[in-house]
This record gives structure tokens, C-alpha cells and sequence, in this order.
């Protein structure tokens, strides 16, 4: 055993994060759970929008929301009741929740996203039609103390939710 083993105790102590190092298999079997348990949270979340949404866009025949996201947050907007009840409130946090999974609005990372858009009827399935404006954050003036931007990205989509 050399001096410094002795001096310091001989074997290296691991690194916390290296001490429980998962094999490949174990890692793929967590990931397959999680997909799994996500898609089964998006299935039961699907159950309890879908008679919201018939009942907002039965309405008016369409639905309307808008769409702010970035800079680690994402927000759906609906047009609400003026003062909406408690149950009120918990539809339109599942709603939003729903369309933000559904629709696979960014919430992570240096970007602005800003849109709007409508939910609708049409051959017994409701769709969902909407259009988003997206910039990247590249920099930040010091000077000004200001967001420096990107181009512009304007897109838009029509995707089917689900049948009636």
C-alpha cells in the first residue's frame, strides 16, 4: 500500500452519481413504464375533456382558445364563463392540459411561441384548427435590456382530437 492510500484511507470513494448506474435493460424497462403510465394519464385526461368540449363548442359551433408558451411555460387560454365555478375552472386546467399534450406545445427553453385557435365539429369528430407564431431568444442587449429574436416561424394546423 503506498503512503497516500494509507494517508487518505486507500480506496477511492465513487461518486454519488455513479454509485447506482442502471444497466440498459433496466433503463429501457423505467422508460417503457413511464411511456406507458403517460400514455394511460393521457387516455383518462382525453375521458374527461371530451364531453367539455362538445358541451363549449356545442355553444357556438366553435370553441376558441389562444396559445402563450416559452421561457419554460405553457399556457392555453379559453374564453371562460365571468365568474366560472370551481368544477368551471378544473374543465379548463384539463382542457389546457389536454391540448397542450395533444398538440405538443413547447414549454422548455429560450423561445416565444404566441397563436390562437379554435376547437369544431365536423363529420361527427372534433378538430381542433389553430396557428402559432414562433421565434427563438439568439441573444440579449444588455444595453436595452431586451430579448434579442429570431425570424419569425407562422404555422398553422387542423388536427382531428377524436371521434364523437
Amino acid at each position: 500500500m503506498s503512503f497516500f492510500s494509507k494517508l487518505f484511507g486507500g480506496k477511492k470513494p465513487q461518486h454519488p452519481l455513479n454509485q447506482n448506474k442502471e444497466t440498459k435493460e433496466e433503463r429501457e424497462k423505467r422508460m417503457a413504464e413511464y411511456h406507458r403510465k403517460e400514455e394511460e394519464r393521457k387516455a383518462a385526461l382525453e375521458q374527461n375533456v371530451k364531453a367539455y368540449f362538445i358541451q363549449n363548442i356545442s355553444k357556438n359551433g366553435i370553441f376558441k382558445f389562444t396559445i402563450e408558451a416559452g421561457n419554460d411555460e405553457a399556457f392555453l387560454h379559453f374564453e371562460k364563463p365571468a365568474e366560472p365555478t370551481e368544477q368551471e375552472e378544473q374543465e379548463f386546467w384539463d382542457m389546457e392540459e389536454y391540448l397542450i399534450d395533444v398538440l405538443d406545445i413547447p414549454s422548455a427553453g429560450e423561445f416565444t411561441m404566441t397563436g390562437e385557435g379554435s376547437l369544431f365539429i365536423k363529420e361527427n369528430k372534433v378538430f381542433v384548427e389553430y396557428n402559432t407564431i414562433y421565434k427563438e431568444i439568439v441573444d440579449y442587449n444588455e444595453e436595452t435590456e431586451e430579448e434579442v429574436y429570431s425570424e419569425e416561424y407562422d404555422e398553422s394546423y387542423e388536427t382531428e382530437l377524436f371521434n364523437l
